[in-house]
C-alpha cells in the first residue's frame, strides 16, 4: 500500500511442516538477522556497520552462501533508493531515517528461502520496527 507517494515492507516467510533441521537453522539465523539489523540502525551508526553486524552473525552461522542482497535499502518515494545497508555504504544513519528490514537467505539448492520484511526507524539507542506482524516459530512455522 502507498500513502501520499510513500510505501513499505511488512511481509513474512513461512515454512509448512514437515521441515528440515537445515530448513530450521536457516530460519532461526535469518530471523536473528531481522532483529541484528533493526538493533544496529540506530543514530550515529553507518549503513555499512549495519550490513556488517548481520553479516558477520551469517558467516559466524555458517550460512554465508545463502547470501544473495544487502539487508536493506532506503525506503522513500522511490521504494528501492539509497543509501542503502550493505557493506561500502559509509552513510551515517540520522534520526528519522528510514529502511528496509530484509536480510534474507535463499538456498536455491534445495529450493527454500527466507525474508521477512519490515521498516525500520532510525533512533538514538536502536531502530524501531515499524510493523507489528509476529516473525516467531508459532507464527511462521507451520503445523496444517
Amino acid at each position: 500500500m502507498r500513502v501520499g507517494g510513500y510505501g513499505g515492507e511488512q511481509y513474512r516467510s513461512f515454512l509448512f511442516a514437515p521441515w528440515t533441521e537445515w530448513q530450521e537453522k536457516v530460519w532461526e539465523v535469518h530471523t536473528a538477522s531481522y532483529f541484528i539489523q533493526a538493533e544496529q540502525s540506530r543514530e550515529g551508526n553507518t549503513c555499512s556497520n549495519v550490513a556488517k553486524a548481520v553479516h558477520d552473525y551469517q558467516v559466524a552461522h555458517g550460512v554465508a552462501n545463502l547470501v544473495y542482497h544487502r539487508p536493506g535499502h532506503g525506503e522513500g518515494m522511490e521504494g528501492h533508493q539509497p543509501p542503502y545497508q550493505a557493506l561500502g555504504d559509509y552513510t551515517v544513519l540520522k534520526a528519522g531515517m528510514h529502511f528496509s528490514n530484509e536480510p534474507g537467505l535463499y538456498d536455491p539448492e534445495h529450493g527454500f528461502g527466507f525474508n521477512h520484511s519490515n521498516n525500520i526507524l532510525v533512533s538514538p539507542g536502536k531502530g524501531l520496527q515499524m510493523g507489528t506482524a509476529p516473525c516467531d516459530k508459532e507464527w511462521c512455522l507451520l503445523k496444517l
